[in-house]
């Protein structure tokens, strides 16, 4: 027995009428949509057929590349085992790639639902939102953030500090162990090193990244604003630095997120990395694969980057600065430590002036005047300038010295 649809009795219906006379063969081809062809084929398979002249040959048929019972099982015996929590388009990826099964998402889809096993994520009803255009060109804009997750199984959460170019998504990360100003200059680093100096950062309101300082007299009258070390940063690299004013606003980056924890986290888990050193080491290789397969070309082409700067150069602007007044003794403090400025034959004294301190990322320390370097350090290196410093003071205090043995232990230390 073959139920009929209300499809097939109305086309019944108009074909019993055309043959008993009651209805032109033209008007039934118009209540149908047929042609006039199309009509008389179905009249003649109703007087061959019967009522089942109107049902398609093809019903209940199995279709001819219909997976087999033995696939089903072997790919739900993997989902069970193998590859749990996988969003569906990544595991029939993984399963292509690695299980040699080449299935659909689709029909891998239904038969994940109709097995019991539920998506991985919910889908949410949509907001109306008003479409912004991408960027014309690579390099224009680039937005910044960081997700802290837990990537590696058996690991507390730690961060992934990314960006992608708005015109092409190109994606550039790196691992830190929190959401940090030294996670944003390495990132930024690698963005110069590898593509040059792009025109602009998009990036939300956190305060390593824009000053919740209101602006002292001095940068009001320069028409300047507070910035932190990171916004001086890129300041000096000539990057403009633009808000966004909501998550949703910079959704490209935000989706990247949702993207990586589900297929990043599955990769390094297949890869077994253990380690956050690990974990860097392998997403350059999986950033090289991702960027090849999702990047889009760009409205037009070539790139705005600029060329860098030499390496030293940015080595001293991706850094920390701060600026202090040189002491009567020609000393300086820095982060609860005292450096000794020790002679030049090119001042006779530097007391009460301005200097720059630069923490390097490699743990060096340099002290400037007036572009030129007066002292360089490592931190092992301060602190032992501090005990002796130190040492000095305590010396100095318990006996008296005549002036020319001051100025030895100065040029000592």
């Amino acid at each position: 027995m073959i139920l009929l649809t209300m499809k097939d009795e109305k086309r019944l219906v108009v074909a019993e009428k055309v043959m008993d006379g009651t209805m032109d063969i033209l008007e039934g081809a118009k209540v149908l949509s047929f042609s006039e062809r199309q009509m008389y084929r179905l009249m003649a398979q109703v007087r061959e057929k019967g009522p089942l002249g109107v049902v398609h040959g093809n019903r209940e048929n199995q279709h001819a590349r219909k997976y087999d019972e033995g696939m089903r099982e072997k790919v739900l015996r993997f989902v069970g085992e193998t590859y749990k929590d996988i969003n569906d388009t990544h595991l029939a990826e993984l399963l292509k790639e690695r299980e040699a099964l080449s299935m659909g998402r689709e029909s891998l889809r239904r038969l994940l639902r109709g097995a019991g096993i539920a998506p991985k994520r919910k889908r949410r009803g949509k907001a109306y939102r008003r479409r912004r255009d991408r960027k014309e060109a690579f390099g224009m804009m680039i937005q910044l953030d960081a997700s802290l997750h837990r990537w590696l199984e058996g690991l507390p959460p730690f961060t992934l500090m990314g960006g992608i170019d708005d015109a092409t998504n190109k994606v550039w990360a790196c691992f830190e162990e929190s959401e940090c100003t030294w996670g944003y200059f390495r990132l930024v680093d690698e963005i110069v090193m590898s593509d040059g100096i792009p025109l602009s950062f998009y990036t939300d309101r956190h305060t390593i990244l824009h000053s919740p300082k209101e602006p002292s007299v001095e940068e009001q009258l320069n028409g300047s604003c507070a910035l932190t070390q990171f916004g001086r940063a890129c300041q000096e690299l000539g990057i403009a630095m633009i808000k966004a004013h909501s998550p949703q606003a910079k959704g490209r980056i935000e989706r990247l997120w949702g993207t990586f924890q589900d297929r990043l986290v599955v990769e390094m888990r297949l890869a077994a990395i253990k380690t956050r050193e690990e974990a860097n080491l392998f997403l350059k290789q999986f950033l090289l694969r991702y960027n090849a397969q999702f990047a889009v070309a760009p409205k037009e082409r070539g790139s705005v980057f600029r060329k860098r700067p030499p390496i030293q150069k940015v080595d001293r602007i991706l850094c920390i600065k701060e600026t202090r007044t040189v002491k009567q003794d020609h000393t300086v403090s820095f982060e609860g430590r005292t450096l000794q400025i020790p002679r030049s034959s090119k001042w006779v004294s530097i007391a009460k002036q301005k200097v720059t301190i630069l923490q390097l990322q490699e743990g060096l320390l340099e002290v400037w005047y007036k572009e030129q370097k007066v002292l360089s350090l490592s931190d092992k290196g301060a602190e032992e300038m501090m005990e002796k410093y130190k040492n000095q003071k305590t010396q100095l205090s318990t006996r008296e010295i005549d002036s020319k043995e001051i100025e030895q232990l100065q040029d000592a230390a």
